[in-house]
């Protein structure tokens, strides 16, 4: 595992190494980036997609996965994004499909979308290079458990990037700075009124007759 320097007055995570096993005793090793400061992107890491794949001897891209999470305004307006999705299919850079999650709270470092993008979506960065981009709800695990399925079928099958729009709300205070309620008052309004996500998918189970507990 590397341990970069910690970033002066902020903690940032350092990455890790370690080993999952699923239920029909595979075993998956996992590697999370180090984030050398908290302003830094781990982006370029990633990059080196191709060399690592070669050391673990996948050439065909079938056995390394590089999946990136993104804030909705990171994806957006960080250059470093469209400059990764770019080189996404270039010889030397390939990674063989990168899956991009984006945590969308739709404020960004609180601010409304109007004033951080021209564009619709945060995801807009993506039709550069044609990838798919499936938006979905963020309080509803079922819908965000068959997007991935759909998101790993397409990149298994062609080998190029994907991402995963998960469309959801801040529903807490960093600082009174940097409150949800400050750019959005009606939507964190709302939303502090809604129920957990775990409630209500019990409670949808619960009325079609499957398990919740």
């Amino acid at each position: 595992m590397w341990n970069p320097p910690m970033a002066r007055g902020c903690q940032v995570p350092p990455g890790a190494t370690g080993f999952h096993r699923a239920r029909g005793g595979q075993t998956l090793a996992l590697t999370v980036a180090p984030i050398p400061a908290i302003w830094r992107p781990s982006i370029p890491w990633w990059r080196d997609g191709p060399g690592q794949a070669a050391a673990a001897g996948d050439a065909g891209h079938e056995r390394v996965l590089a999946v990136l999470l993104h804030g909705d305004a990171a994806f957006a307006g960080q250059g470093v994004v469209a400059e990764t999705l770019n080189m996404s299919q270039l010889h030397g850079y390939r990674t063989g499909g990168t899956v991009h999650v984006v945590v969308n709270n739709q404020i960004g470092f609180t601010a409304n979308p109007v004033d951080t993008r021209s564009s619709p979506y945060c995801t807009d960065t993506a039709k550069g290079i044609q990838a798919p981009v499936f938006h979905v709800n963020g309080d509803d695990p079922d819908a965000i458990a068959q997007v991935v399925d759909l998101a790993m079928d397409y990149r298994q099958q062609f080998h190029r990037d994907v991402v995963l729009d998960m469309v959801c709300y801040r529903g807490t205070d960093t600082t009174r700075v940097t409150s949800p309620a400050t750019p959005s008052p009606c939507c964190t309004r709302r939303s502090r009124n809604m129920p957990p996500w775990p409630g209500s998918t019990a409670t949808s189970w619960s009325a079609m007759g499957l398990p919740s507990g």
